[in-house]
């Protein structure tokens, strides 16, 4: 279990719920595999979703791993609104079927494995699955392969349980919209939004789920520093990209803001950059080439960052890097 550490500046009963936010999902699952420890070897949808890295570290280092409640624990925390919704309302339809949880047997090399997952939300009259999110708008603006993943996961083991399932949607709530991005077609213009999401072929899914499995297995007798790294579409490492700023009026060469902190123009190499400063007539003194390159957003979220090796010596690399 994880150790949960804060600099005392938190409300008690803020501090409570955080904690009791994260302990929640664990304590619920020991619940549920109370009497399934006969299988071979058990996994969830969430850890079939995560990086096999990622999540082998934190089986290992589970008790290592310290937790900051208002950093950490926050997003479980908000996402108790969607309980609370479900919980309130849709509990009272008998048209719903809320929050249960399933497993099914998967046979992977011989040996019985078993996969469990969770659904918010069934609807016994459309026989259609939900997987409820609260987002940021500006993750709408990238693709949602991991949670399309998740919910065909979660059709697979509802169908293997004999139940019917003719559609599955995501529901995204987004606490703030930022106006400023409205212009974008892929940002949410409401604070709710629901999305079909397409099915995957169920032989392919099942594929999918012992391939996964069969990866975690491999993982287990592995050293930490020889564990297969994430993958950057896993870590969402964003392509880099150069910016080119100009000179601003009357700006003279040395002076501290010398140059415009908004870019003038952005693109994916430097060529692209060099290119636009010359069909615009810019000269290279009148301008500042500067390359931002693609950061793995997850790892800042990961827990098993601390112990991931794969990271760490990123962060080494980057530090022994010549300063400008």
């Amino acid at each position: 279990m994880a150790q949960y550490i804060h600099d005392g500046n938190i409300p008690k009963p803020l501090l409570d719920a955080l904690i009791d936010s994260d302990k929640e999902y664990a304590a619920e699952v020991k619940e549920f595999m109370s009497d399934k420890q006969h299988y071979h070897y058990a996994t969830s949808v969430t850890s079939l979703n995560r990086p096999t890295q990622a999540s082998e570290l934190a089986r290992r280092h589970g008790f290592e791993i310290y937790v900051h409640p208002l950093k950490d624990c926050w997003h479980s925390f908000m996402g108790n609104v969607i309980h609370f919704v479900l919980e309130k309302y849709a509990a009272k339809d008998p048209n719903y079927i809320t929050e249960f949880r399933l497993g099914a047997e998967i046979t992977v090399d011989g040996k019985q494995c078993y996969i469990h997952g969770k659904f918010d939300l069934y609807n016994k009259v459309t026989e259609k699955i939900q997987d409820w999110k609260l987002t940021s708008g500006t993750n709408m603006m990238y693709p949602k392969t991991d949670f399309e993943r998740q919910l065909n996961v979660l059709r697979y083991i509802l169908l293997r349980n004999g139940w019917k399932v003719k559609g599955m949607e995501d529901v995204y709530l987004f606490p703030h919209l930022d106006k400023t991005k409205m212009n974008n077609p892929l940002y949410p213009k409401e604070h709710a939004l629901v999305t079909q999401v397409e099915e995957i072929p169920i032989n392919e899914v099942e594929e999918m789920i012992r391939n996964k499995i069969r990866s975690q297995l491999t993982e287990k007798d592995k050293p930490d520093k020889e564990l297969t790294p994430c993958s950057n579409e896993e870590r969402w490492v964003r392509d880099s990209s150069w910016n080119i700023y100009l000179r601003k009026k009357g700006g003279k060469k040395g002076e501290k803001q010398e140059f415009s902190s908004r870019a003038a123009f952005r693109a994916p190499t430097v060529k692209e950059i060099i290119r636009w400063r010359k069909e615009n007539g810019i000269p290279k003194e009148d301008s500042l080439y500067k390359e931002f390159k693609g950061e793995p957003k997850m790892c800042n979220y990961c827990k098993s960052s601390p112990f991931c090796h794969q990271r760490l010596n990123e962060i080494m690399e980057q530090e022994n890097q010549p300063k400008e």
